[in-house]
């Protein structure tokens, strides 16, 4: 069978200012060649298990294998705005049959965020150009291990799948695999494929940018024993959007009790996203470096994630420099006997607390507090900032609440719990197994 080759391209179209679903987005389209490939298979060529009746017929897909998340191969597709991909001379050509044989799949990805005040009446991926069949997973809370819609296959020169919406939860971030399968030498083309959601298609948005950001005041003198508030600077939009800073963490190089520092504890806290470290340091060390972690959101949802240094120096005779011995010491961790773990500091308490336990056989369990009634969202985060749970999102009373989640179908690492209530916003970290 013989077809002719396709440049391919996605047409986006604008969203209308009156439209309902403006805050949401998607990250740009990535593009993993699967995991079929290998040193002794290097096209990823398959035999199907079955003899397919038509081209991208779905028996084809039993042999298909959807990298994870953050598997290392997955990479931007041709543009990250328009998929762009198309192969000539096919991979298939080179299998032993040529056709209806043996499938060659591409794996694209995106990451769509639904707001959680969203009513979803329509969820569709637009195609063009396909060339020769595709099919669509979703991953969310409800299927964590991905479901495939019988509706959501599409065939040769298809344009479309049915309606989604069922699938789609709101309040988080849903991943949607777009499966790409060529089973007929000579080309492979996947031309365009467009989110739609509620009828307008989901524009990309470019995270902010970490890789230049510092500390707006690298360097605090005098070591006075007090808290100073350190702002991070640096970090931009590609877009222009605006850009919500939230520290989630401080460590130094010194122990938090040392000879000379002014017996204080702890030596940090963070109060609504902005963290605040006591300018001090060890009367017999070489300057404080203390590390401040962040993540950086802008206003449709994507983000990044990074770290700042701040230095303490001994003292003004060395040109007020500090030396890194290693960031070994949570700076709002366990402190002198009888003092509390992780306490927050008398001049910086704001009456919303949130207490993290540790994740037992992938459920975790939160405790939190509220001075006053107020709405709470409180949500999970992973360490590229992208929310992957949205646990609480209502109005509580005053007083102490519990909320527990489930961590199955992520993978182990680091996360954030962000919470923001009355007001203020608090963040923890908290390690999945």
């Amino acid at each position: 069978m013989r077809r002719l080759a396709c440049i391919s391209l996605i047409a986006v179209l604008p969203i209308l200012a009156v439209s309902p679903v403006l805050a949401q987005s998607r990250t740009p389209w990535q593009m993993h060649d699967g995991l079929e490939v290998n040193a002794g298979n290097p096209y990823g060529l398959v035999p199907f298990a079955c003899v397919p009746s038509q081209h991208g017929d779905p028996c084809e897909y039993d042999v298909a294998m959807i990298p994870p998340e953050n598997d290392p191969g997955w990479g931007p597709a041709p543009d990250g705005e328009i998929i762009g991909f198309s192969i000539y001379p096919s991979r298939v050509c080179s299998a032993p049959i040529s056709c209806l044989a043996y499938g060659d799949f591409t794996y694209f990805q995106t990451l769509v965020d639904v707001p959680a005040n969203l009513v979803v009446t329509t969820f569709t991926i637009d195609f063009s150009g396909i060339d020769d069949g595709a099919r669509v997973t979703i991953f969310n809370s409800a299927y964590p291990t991905g479901l495939v819609v019988p509706g959501s296959y599409v065939f040769l020169y298809g344009t479309g799948t049915a309606n989604l919406k069922d699938y789609v939860v709101s309040g988080e971030v849903n991943r949607v695999v777009v499966t790409q399968v060529d089973d007929c030498c000579i080309e492979n083309n996947l031309r365009s494929a467009v989110v739609v959601l509620n009828g307008t298609p989901v524009v990309t948005n470019r995270p902010p940018d970490c890789s230049l950001a510092v500390a707006c005041e690298a360097t605090l003198w005098p070591p006075d024993h007090k808290y100073r508030q350190v702002s991070i600077c640096g970090v931009t939009d590609p877009e222009g959007d605006p850009v919500t800073i939230a520290a989630t963490g401080v460590t130094q190089d010194e122990p938090i009790e040392d000879r000379g520092d002014g017996s204080t504890c702890p030596d940090a806290a963070i109060q609504n996203g902005v963290a605040s470290v006591r300018v001090e340091r060890s009367g017999v060390g070489n300057g404080r470096v203390y590390v401040i972690s962040f993540i950086a959101t802008d206003a449709r949802g994507g983000s990044c994630s990074g770290s700042v240094p701040v230095c303490v120096p001994h003292d003004q005779d060395v040109g007020h420099t500090c030396v890194d011995d290693g960031q070994t010491v949570n700076s709002m961790g366990t402190c002198i006997t009888g003092r509390m773990q992780g306490a927050q500091p008398d001049d910086l308490v704001t009456g919303v607390g949130l207490r993290v336990l540790p994740v037992s056989a992938g459920v975790g369990k939160l405790e939190y507090s509220l001075p006053e009634e107020s709405d709470v969202v409180l949500a999970v985060y992973d360490l590229a900032g992208r929310r992957v749970r949205t646990l609480v999102n209502s109005r509580q009373t005053a007083g102490s609440h519990q909320t527990t989640w489930n961590s199955g179908g992520l993978s182990r690492g680091i996360y954030y719990y962000r919470m923001q209530a009355a007001g203020r916003t608090l963040t923890k970290s908290v390690y999945v197994k």
